[in-house]
């Protein structure tokens, strides 16, 4: 029965692997709207 916590414990990393990825993309593109318009986009985390 070890498989179905190595399947889960595997399945998560990805399922974050791909949420991180997600995320990072949408930071990409608040950064590109927000050099385009010149202001701030509300929400957006400034770092």
């Amino acid at each position: 029965m070890w498989y179905f916590t190595w399947f889960i414990g595997v399945t998560m990393a990805v399922l974050l692997a791909v949420m991180h990825a997600l995320w990072l993309e949408v930071q990409e593109d608040e950064a590109v709207l927000r050099e385009k318009s010149g202001t701030r986009i509300k929400g957006g985390n400034d770092r």
